[in-house]
Protein backbone atom coordinates (compact mmCIF):
# COMPACT_ATOMS: atom_id res chain seq x y z
CA UNK A 1 0.00 0.00 0.00
CA UNK A 2 2.76 2.32 0.83
CA UNK A 3 4.48 1.81 -2.47
CA UNK A 4 1.46 2.22 -3.93
CA UNK A 5 1.18 5.75 -3.07
CA UNK A 6 5.08 6.41 -3.30
CA UNK A 7 4.41 5.34 -7.27
CA UNK A 8 1.62 7.52 -7.59
CA UNK A 9 3.80 10.36 -5.98
CA UNK A 10 5.77 10.02 -8.38
CA UNK A 11 3.97 9.29 -11.41
CA UNK A 12 2.73 12.70 -10.49
CA UNK A 13 5.43 14.86 -10.01
CA UNK A 14 7.02 13.40 -14.10
CA UNK A 15 3.54 14.48 -15.30
CA UNK A 16 4.00 17.91 -13.74
CA UNK A 17 7.63 17.76 -14.99
CA UNK A 18 6.67 16.65 -18.34
CA UNK A 19 3.82 19.51 -18.34
CA UNK A 20 6.74 22.07 -17.23
CA UNK A 21 9.12 21.20 -20.19
CA UNK A 22 6.23 21.39 -22.67
CA UNK A 23 5.10 24.97 -21.88
CA UNK A 24 9.32 25.64 -21.50
CA UNK A 25 10.00 24.49 -24.93
CA UNK A 26 6.60 26.40 -26.22
CA UNK A 27 7.96 29.49 -24.82
CA UNK A 28 11.00 29.46 -25.98
CA UNK A 29 10.17 28.87 -29.49
CA UNK A 30 7.93 32.04 -29.54
CA UNK A 31 10.66 33.81 -28.02
CA UNK A 32 12.95 32.72 -30.63
CA UNK A 33 10.36 33.47 -33.63
CA UNK A 34 9.81 36.89 -32.19
CA UNK A 35 13.40 37.50 -32.55
CA UNK A 36 13.54 36.15 -35.68
CA UNK A 37 11.48 38.93 -36.85
CA UNK A 38 13.34 41.21 -34.97
CA UNK A 39 16.49 40.09 -36.78
CA UNK A 40 14.77 39.99 -40.16
CA UNK A 41 13.33 43.61 -39.62
CA UNK A 42 16.84 44.83 -38.62
CA UNK A 43 18.60 43.05 -41.38
CA UNK A 44 16.40 44.54 -43.79
CA UNK A 45 16.91 47.89 -42.40
CA UNK A 46 20.24 47.71 -43.21
CA UNK A 47 19.93 47.19 -46.67
CA UNK A 48 17.75 49.90 -47.02
CA UNK A 49 20.63 52.03 -45.88
CA UNK A 50 23.01 50.12 -47.37
CA UNK A 51 20.71 50.70 -50.82
CA UNK A 52 20.42 54.48 -49.93
CA UNK A 53 24.32 54.79 -49.49
CA UNK A 54 25.19 53.58 -52.96
CA UNK A 55 22.83 55.90 -54.25
CA UNK A 56 24.10 58.61 -53.03
CA UNK A 57 27.67 57.44 -54.08
CA UNK A 58 26.21 56.36 -57.69
CA UNK A 59 24.93 60.31 -57.58
CA UNK A 60 27.95 62.35 -56.26
CA UNK A 61 29.95 60.16 -58.89
CA UNK A 62 27.76 61.38 -61.78
CA UNK A 63 27.77 64.57 -60.21
CA UNK A 64 31.61 64.93 -60.26
CA UNK A 65 32.01 63.15 -63.65
CA UNK A 66 29.73 65.95 -65.19
CA UNK A 67 31.31 68.77 -63.48
CA UNK A 68 34.60 67.40 -64.85
CA UNK A 69 33.52 67.30 -68.23
CA UNK A 70 31.65 70.52 -68.43
CA UNK A 71 35.36 72.02 -67.84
Amino acid sequence: MKYKFFDRRVQECHVAMIQALQNLATQLEQECCQESRLVEKAVNELLKVKTRDRQAVAALEREIKDALDSE
